[in-house]
């Protein structure tokens, strides 16, 4: 990477494993800017010739607060603390702790969640950090639901409603929402199971009920993958308490076969939304899961006609403790996943 100032001189940046920017170099290789931080970002050593606000992680840094600019939330590093709360009220009690209070195995690209900052784990194409880069549906939801004549309280309201109690103009207001999310064969899918399951997956399709894997990124933990995608129905495998969670992410690469799934946990609730889906509860029928701390759209991929994986596809493991880890990757010629 590399910076160039108001004269066109360019520098560039030296990083530690952790991210941090440890030093600037001139086109000729001498070092003009360097940098020591301790644990939690605080600057222990600087040396400064040029201007320079990228510092400890690799994140702008305001000399007039003294705080990180964390994209969510602006990070103290004098208190080892966010100035402001975690959106995200999952799992956690503390929603000012930066990254588990472990900044030596950890940082925060966001300001939504932990990252494991391991370099010698492998980081593959659909890695956390990188599915970050694509804005998730709470994000750019204002906008249309004001189109739509909704605030994001009424919103919540709706879809949380079961579909059969909806009038006929909310039914068709949720569901014109729901078709805005756009979806291409670029788009990046996450479908999960436990962790025996993606032991032994042998198969090169995909199918059941998936997301798209930019909706998800904050579920980082097994705890937050089974509240807000709704794991707890009838007859499931999944727990609260796994310590362990597998994701397949994969490119839409298949649009026909990958269908919202509007419907109700009944025939009226099925009539309400035009949809032919009927499943028990938690299952919403709008096209959304029942999830209480995010909004996350999902689609149905129907086992008649599941969707062939290629060669981009991995797997995750998501851990207890926030991180994640690229398990396996798909294999056309062998056709299944093979561990790395």
């Amino acid at each position: 990477l590399a910076q160039k100032d108001a004269r066109d001189s360019s520098y560039y940046y030296l990083n530690n494993a952790h991210g941090d920017v440890v030093g600037l170099i001139d086109a000729a290789g001498s070092m003009v800017n360097r940098y020591q931080y301790d644990v939690f970002g605080n600057t222990v050593e600087s040396q400064e010739q040029v201007h320079n606000r990228f510092k400890y992680a690799g994140e702008q840094f305001d000399q007039v607060t003294g705080q990180y600019y964390l994209r969510a939330r602006f990070y103290n590093p004098v208190i080892g603390r966010f100035t402001q709360e975690d959106t995200y009220r999952g799992d956690g009690l503390n929603l000012y702790s930066y990254v588990k209070n472990n900044p030596v195995n950890y940082y925060d690209p966001s300001g939504y969640s932990s990252v494991c900052s391991n370099k010698s784990n492998p980081i593959g194409e659909f890695s956390r950090e990188n599915l970050l880069k694509e804005p998730s549906f709470k994000k750019t939801m204002k906008p249309i639901l004001a189109k739509h004549g909704l605030t994001v309280k009424e919103f919540n309201k709706l879809r949380r409603t079961p579909t059969h109690m909806l009038t006929d103009s909310q039914a068709e207001k949720l569901r014109k929402i729901r078709e805005e999310i756009p979806l291409s064969e670029d788009t990046v899918m996450q479908k999960i199971l436990t962790k025996e399951q993606g032991e032994n997956y042998k198969w090169p399709t995909v199918q059941g009920y998936v997301t798209r894997a930019q909706d998800t990124t904050n579920l980082n933990t097994p705890r937050r993958v089974y509240n807000e995608l709704r794991l707890d129905y009838k007859g499931t495998q999944f727990s609260k308490k796994d310590d362990c969670v597998i994701a397949i992410r994969f490119r839409a690469s298949e649009l026909d076969k990958i269908h919202i799934p509007f419907g109700g946990i009944n025939e009226k609730g099925m009539a309400k939304m035009k949809g032919t889906v009927m499943e028990g509860s938690p299952f919403t029928g709008n096209g959304f899961t029942q999830a209480n701390n995010a909004v996350i759209p999902e689609y149905k991929i129907f086992n008649d006609k599941p969707v062939y994986l290629t060669d981009e596809a991995e797997m995750y493991k998501i851990y207890a403790d926030g991180s994640e880890e690229l398990y396996k990757v798909f294999d056309e010629e062998l056709d299944m996943f093979v561990e790395i």
